[in-house]
C-alpha cells in the first residue's frame, strides 16, 4: 500500500522529535526530583504515542495496525494520570508523597489498557476494528470520561496554583494556561472528528503543551524563584518586619508586622513611618531606651539600635526592636529594616518563673524546718530503740545474776563445788548481757539470732535459766521458713522481757512460750503461774513491747486476773517479702 506523508504524518514526526530532544535535555539538565520522574514520564509516554501513530499509519494489514494500537494505547491509557502526578508534583501536593496514592491513580489506567489487549475477546473497547473503520465500545468511552476526569484535574490544580500565586506576570500565567488546555482541545477534536486530520493529533497537543510549560517552568525557576521564595520564608517568620526608605515610606513588610500592628489591615506603600509611631507613642511608657528607639526608626540610623518596646492594650506585649541601616553601594544610607520580636511569652515566663522561685525560697525554709523536726524524730526514735534494748538487755541480765547469785548463795552453803558452778554461769551471763549491750548500742540483732533459726534463739534463751529452779516449756507450730529478721528479732526480745517480768515482778516457777507459724501470720501465747497483778502499770517492758509489735503492724494484748498469773498474747503478719 503506497503511503502518503500527510501534513498529520508530518506533525506525528515533529512531535516526536520534539518530545525526544525534550526527554535528552531534560534528562542531562535537569535534576531528579519527584517532578523530574513524572515530567519525564508523561514526556516519554508521547513520544511513544506518536511513534506508536506513525507505525500505524505505516501499517499494511490490520494484524499490524492492531499490534501498533495496542503498543499505542500503553502511553494514552497511563497519559492522564502522569499528568495528573505531573500537576500534584509541581505543587508538592501531600497526595504524591505517599506510594499508595500513586499505585491507586494508576490502577484504572491499568485495567483499561489489559482491557485493550483482550479486545479480542469481549469486543467491548473496540466493537469493530477494520484497517480503514473502527468503532467503540463502552469501555472505551469509560477510558475517555477517565482520562478527561485526570487531565481536567491536573490542569485545575495549575491553574488554581497560578492565579493564586504571588508575583507571577500575566503572560506568564495565560502561556501556562494555554499549554495545559492544549492536549484537552486536541483530543476532542480527534474523538467527536471536528476536523478530519487522519490521524489523532492528541499526543502532538501534549508535546507542544509540556514544550510551553518546560518554557514556562526553566523561566520561573531561574528568573523568579529567589524573590518568590524569599519573600515566601520572609512571610512566614514570626518576627515583624518592615523597611523604610529615607523619605520615611513603608515600602515592604511581612504578614507578621500586618497581623500584630495593622490587624491585617494591608498598607500601601506610600504608608509614612509616622503613622506607625503615633499608635505606639499612645500605648508606651516613655523611657531614655525607648525614645532612643523611636528615634532610629523615625529618623534611621547608621549603625545597629536595639532595645525592647512594652505596648500596653487589652494585653501587655513586649517586643526586642532592631533597627538595622540599609547602605548602598558607595556606604549611603538608603534607608532602615526594623523587626519586632514579640517576646510577651518568654517575660511571661520569666515573671512566672521568679514567682515560682519565691515559692520555692518559701517551701525552702519550710523543708528545713520540717528536716530539723525529722532529725529531732529520728535521734528520739534511736533514743527510744537504745533505752528499749539496753532494758531488755540489762533487765534479763540483772534478773539472771540476781537469781544466780541467791542461787549460789544457798548452794555454796550446801556444796562449795555446786556455789563455784553456779558463779561461773552467772559471770558468763554477765559477759553475755555485756556483749548485747554493745550489739545494741551498735544497733544490731541479738547475737543468738545471727547465725541461728528463731527456735534455736529461743531455745538458748531458755537455757540460760535452766538452773534457777525454773520450768519454762517451749512449744512451736508450724514451720520457719520465714526470713524476716525484724520479726524474729521482735519475738525474740518479748519473750526475753516476759520471762525476766515473770521472774522478777511475778516471781512465777511456771513459763508456757507458745509460738505458732502459719503462712501469713506468727502467733505468740506467754503464761506465767506468776503472782499476777490487778492494776497494770506500764513500764519500759510493756512499753517496749507494744513498740515492737507497733511497727511490724502486728497486735499485743496482755492481761492478769488480778490474783495469779500473767498472759501475753502476740500476732504479727508477714508479708510476701519477708517470706522465703
Amino acid at each position: 500500500m503506497k503511503i502518503q506523508f500527510s501534513i498529520g504524518i508530518i506533525m506525528l514526526m515533529v512531535s516526536s522529535m520534539i518530545s525526544l530532544a525534550m526527554i535528552v535535555y531534560t534528562f542531562l539538565k535537569a535534576k531528579r526530583t519527584q517532578m523530574f520522574y513524572t515530567y519525564m514520564s508523561n514526556q516519554s509516554l508521547i513520544f511513544i504515542w506518536s511513534m506508536g501513530q506513525i507505525f500505524e499509519v505505516f501499517s499494511t494489514n490490520v494484524q499490524t495496525k492492531w499490534f501498533f494500537v495496542v503498543f499505542e494505547y500503553f502511553a494514552i491509557c497511563f497519559i492522564g494520570a502522569t499528568w495528573l502526578l505531573f500537576s500534584l508534583s509541581y505543587l508538592n501536593h501531600k497526595i504524591i508523597q505517599s506510594r499508595k496514592n500513586i499505585i491507586l491513580l494508576c490502577i484504572a489506567p491499568a485495567t483499561f489498557f489489559i482491557l485493550v489487549m483482550t479486545n479480542e475477546y469481549h469486543h467491548m473497547f473496540y466493537t469493530v476494528f477494520e484497517y480503514d473503520y473502527r468503532t467503540y465500545g463502552i469501555f472505551f468511552w469509560s477510558h475517555l470520561a477517565l482520562s478527561y476526569i485526570y487531565l481536567l484535574m491536573g490542569t485545575a490544580i495549575l491553574i488554581k496554583c497560578l492565579v493564586k500565586g504571588t508575583g507571577y506576570k500575566r503572560k506568564q500565567t495565560i502561556l501556562l494556561i494555554f499549554a495545559a488546555l492544549i492536549p484537552i482541545v486536541s483530543n476532542i477534536i480527534h474523538v467527536f472528528k471536528i476536523i478530519k486530520l487522519g490521524i489523532d493529533i492528541t499526543s502532538v497537543g501534549f508535546t507542544f503543551s509540556l514544550m510551553f510549560f518546560a518554557m514556562a517552568t526553566f523561566k520561573y525557576r531561574f528568573l523568579n524563584i529567589v524573590p518568590i521564595a524569599l519573600q515566601k520564608a520572609v512571610d512566614n517568620i514570626k518576627e515583624s518586619i518592615i523597611v523604610v526608605d529615607n523619605f520615611n515610606k513603608i515600602i515592604d513588610y511581612n504578614n507578621a508586622f500586618i497581623k500584630t500592628f495593622l490587624s491585617g489591615r494591608m498598607i500601601e506603600n506610600s504608608e509614612d513611618i509616622n503613622d506607625l509611631l503615633n499608635k505606639i507613642n499612645k500605648n508606651i511608657d516613655k523611657t531614655k531606651q525607648t525614645n532612643k528607639l523611636l528615634e532610629a526608626i523615625q529618623f534611621g540610623t547608621e549603625t545597629c539600635i536595639s532595645g525592647e518596646l512594652t505596648l500596653k492594650g487589652s494585653e501587655i506585649k513586649c517586643y526586642t526592636v532592631n533597627v538595622y541601616p540599609i547602605v548602598g553601594a558607595k556606604k549611603e544610607v538608603l534607608g532602615r529594616v526594623v523587626t519586632f520580636n514579640d517576646i510577651s511569652s518568654y517575660k511571661k515566663l520569666l515573671k512566672e518563673l521568679n514567682a515560682k522561685n519565691e515559692e520555692l525560697s518559701i517551701m525552702n525554709e519550710q523543708l528545713k524546718e520540717h528536716l530539723y523536726a525529722v532529725e529531732e524524730l529520728a535521734v528520739m526514735r534511736e533514743r527510744n530503740r537504745f533505752a528499749r534494748e539496753v532494758h531488755d538487755t540489762l533487765g534479763h541480765t540483772m534478773t539472771s545474776l540476781i537469781t544466780l547469785m541467791q542461787v549460789s548463795k544457798i548452794a555454796y552453803k550446801k556444796n562449795t563445788d555446786e556455789g563455784e558452778e553456779t558463779l561461773s554461769k552467772g559471770i558468763e551471763i554477765a559477759r553475755q548481757g555485756l556483749k548485747e549491750i554493745r550489739r545494741s548500742i551498735s544497733g544490731l540483732f541479738p547475737q543468738k539470732l545471727e547465725s541461728n533459726t528463731l527456735t534455736d534463739g529461743l531455745k538458748q534463751l531458755i537455757n540460760e535459766f535452766q538452773n534457777l529452779g525454773i520450768n519454762i516449756e517451749l512449744n512451736i507450730y508450724g514451720e520457719e521458713w520465714y526470713r524476716s529478721s525484724a520479726c524474729f528479732n521482735a519475738v525474740y526480745r518479748i519473750c526475753q522481757e516476759a520471762i525476766t517480768n515473770s521472774i522478777r515482778h511475778g516471781k512465777a516457777q511456771q513459763i508456757n512460750i507458745i509460738l505458732r507459724l502459719t503462712d501469713n501470720r506468727i502467733k505468740l501465747f506467754i503464761i506465767d503461774n506468776g503472782c499476777g497483778c490487778k492494776k497494770i502499770k506500764k513500764g519500759f517492758g510493756l512499753l517496749g513491747m507494744e513498740e515492737r509489735v507497733k511497727e511490724l503492724n502486728g497486735l499485743l494484748t496482755y492481761g492478769s486476773d488480778g490474783e495469779s498469773g500473767f498472759n501475753i498474747h502476740v500476732e504479727i503478719p508477714i508479708g510476701d517479702d519477708d517470706k522465703k
